[in-house]
């Protein structure tokens, strides 16, 4: 194993565990939000284990700190400018280096009979610092079927690329528990605004990271997405878009579906019919116009794809949504 101080070769490679959230809208709560400053002396090689019962978000500001974690075998470091993402109940233990870090405690489904500092449980057995090899990775999402669907991956240690802006925003949490005005409606939708907002960004980081080459993969999926929904081609071949993203067709199809859960006919077939949906509703071009600008030269196939996808074909979507007679009228002049 690489020493501390010796530069890791090799990236981390992930260790994906459930969370098993429930099915339910999320009501992000915050329960506890404030600095913490370490001088060298109270620096630790050990720490004791412990468990949460909610969220805990930890922005490592200057300085360092560790974490261990049973499920990774041993411990990670973590330098300024990353974050700790911690779900409610796994088992670690952390200890501080030397420096400043935020701490924020949460709630994804608020429960109003956890107070702050009644949320830790600590346990009698400690741990000493050393190195683990694999980087534990939570998906946040709802399990629907076998496992977690449509969630963010989030790792337990993430480096941030722009560390400064994740602190202005769990800063402003600081003031909101420092004033105690958690419950004023404008603190709420701030809360929600800056755990939801901070989670995305780690979710987002997170491929940047080099933890592991699929998160590079993933992250060259993402790209060509973003690219392909500000362009307006009819036709979507497989084999170009693997060039493009460098790889094989059989692994551009399977890291496709891993990203989106379609495959890349269901995928791009969804995207044209939904932009053929948005010109019947704002345009007043013809169905068999529409039809063709997005690669379907047979009207019929296309109503019947259509219809599939959609729910209704699309003259009856057309009639539905968009009614010039419903259309809203300049006003008389005032006589």
């Amino acid at each position: 194993m690489p020493g501390w101080n010796e530069p890791r070769m090799e990236p981390l490679k992930m260790l994906p565990l459930a969370l098993n959230l429930p099915l339910r809208p999320f009501s992000p709560w915050l329960r506890l939000a404030h600095f913490f400053r370490t001088e060298l002396p109270e620096s630790s090689s050990i720490a004791r284990k412990r468990k949460l019962l909610d969220f805990e978000l930890v922005l490592q500001c200057e300085g360092t700190a560790w974490i261990w974690t049973e499920s990774a075998g041993g411990s990670l470091d973590v330098g300024p400018g990353s974050i700790v993402f911690i779900p409610p109940a796994f088992l670690h233990a952390w200890a501080n280096t030397t420096g400043t870090h935020i701490a924020v405690h949460f709630d994804l489904h608020y429960q109003p009979q956890v107070k702050a500092y009644q949320n830790i449980r600590m346990l009698d057995e400690v741990v000493t610092r050393q190195p683990a090899e694999l980087m534990p990775s939570f998906n946040l999402g709802p399990n629907i079927g076998d496992g977690p669907t449509g969630g963010l991956v989030l790792p337990l240690v993430t480096p941030l690329r722009q560390p400064n802006l994740v602190r202005e925003r769990l800063e402003k949490l600081i003031q909101i528990y420092q004033t105690q005005t958690q419950l004023e409606f404008s603190s709420q939708l701030l809360t929600n605004e800056v755990i939801c907002g901070t989670l995305a960004t780690i979710a987002a980081d997170a491929t940047f990271s080099g933890f592991s080459a699929e998160g590079k993969i993933e992250q060259r999926i993402m790209t060509l997405l973003i690219e392909l929904a500000a362009s307006t081609p009819a036709h979507f071949p497989s084999a170009e878009l693997a060039r493009k993203c460098g790889m094989s067709q059989t692994a551009f199809r399977q890291a496709f579906q891993k990203v989106t859960g379609r495959n890349p006919h269901q995928y791009f077939e969804q995207l044209r019919i939904e932009r053929a949906a948005q010109s019947l509703l704002q345009t007043e071009r013809s169905i068999n116009s529409i039809a063709r600008a997005e690669g379907y030269d047979d009207p019929y196939h296309f109503s019947r794809v259509f219809k599939r996808v959609m729910g209704a074909s699309p003259h009856q979507f057309r009639l539905k949504g968009y009614n010039r007679d419903q259309r809203p009228q300049a006003p008389e002049p005032a006589s």
